[in-house]
């Protein structure tokens, strides 16, 4: 009878072990998020390692996607955002509260593939503080503002952006002070007829009124001569004969070198710019290949001046 009972306890033991460890594995792979070797349960948790007024950019690379209900602030800390191919989206529901905060030195950049959106059903989907401020997202949506910068700070939206209420500005920059506030816009804005497709300081404007002489190339812009927004012109990047079409770039995402697959295209001129559309390197009667190897983690534009036509790609440096 002892011995019955024994093996009934070792029994029990065993699967209580069993059912130990299968709690465990479900928590490692319950973790979202990563900053180098450690793992998080929550994005918040990771937020709260990176350090406050650093110089460098700490990496939080997403191991799953994470929907945020909560605002999003990043003050005073830089970050990079490895999308990893998961999508990171931020919805806030609370009226009068922004999707996303970035301010007091804060900065918000993106690596790898993925989407970072970010949405408020009550306000702005983005609150970019001031000078010295900077955030990059994909997509944004909010009710009052789709986007919403002031007092010289950076935003790039890589994509689309969308305002919902019948009063709502779709991409506001205000009080650039003598840097100017600065928001770039790649894909396409959509807002009420009731609405402001783009709102500069006091300054409304509708689609049509861009400047004669933009100042980005492949941009429309909109300026008050202190805040200017730029909008993504949809025929600058397109492909104008078939030749044109067979240009491939690759590997991308990249680590050192771009391969340019231009068959009998005479490759004329390569630009590789930032998102803001700013060139970092430039070269002539290039062949094949592009070094950028001395690139920072992140995504860039490259621009290829052929003598057919030019060609316009991102790519993400590794």
């Amino acid at each position: 009878m002892k011995k019955r009972i024994t093996k009934w306890i070792s029994g029990k033991t065993f699967f209580a072990v069993l059912a130990f460890l299968a709690l465990s594995i479900g928590a490692i792979n319950a973790q979202v998020c990563s900053i180098g070797t450690n793992t998080y349960a929550t994005l918040d948790l990771a937020l709260a390692d990176v350090p406050t007024g650093g110089t460098t950019p700490t990496t939080i690379k997403l191991l799953a996607n994470i929907d945020y209900s909560s605002t999003l602030t990043v003050s005073n800390k830089k970050i990079t955002f490895d999308l990893n191919g998961k999508n990171l989206n931020v919805v806030k529901t609370i009226s009068g509260d922004a999707a996303l905060v970035v301010d007091n030195g804060g900065n918000i950049f993106l690596s790898g593939i993925g989407n970072f959106n970010v949405t408020s059903t009550g306000s702005d989907g983005t609150y970019i503080n001031a000078s010295g401020d900077k955030a990059t997202v994909t997509n944004a949506t909010g009710s009052s503002n789709g986007v919403f910068a002031r007092q010289g700070a950076e935003l790039n939206v890589l994509g689309n952006v969308t305002a919902t209420a019948a009063n709502g500005v779709c991409a506001f920059a205000y009080d650039g002070g003598s840097g100017g506030t600065k928001i770039t816009i790649n894909g396409t804005i959509t807002v009420p007829a009731t609405g402001t497709y783009i709102k500069v300081g006091t300054t409304t404007k509708t689609k049509n009124d861009y400047e004669a002489v933009t100042t980005k190339v492949g941009y429309f812009t909109y300026t008050d001569g202190s805040n200017t927004v730029w909008v993504k012109d949809p025929s600058s990047s397109a492909v104008e004969n078939v030749e044109l079409q067979n240009l491939k770039l690759y590997p991308n995402p990249v680590k050192d070198e771009l391969v340019i697959e231009n068959g009998e295209l005479r490759i004329e001129k390569v630009e590789i710019c930032d998102l803001t559309g700013k060139t970092i390197y430039q070269f002539e009667n290039l062949k094949n290949k592009i070094n950028v190897s001395a690139l920072s983690q992140g995504i860039y534009i490259v621009r290829l001046k052929t003598d057919k036509g030019t060609v316009t790609e991102k790519f993400i440096k590794e």
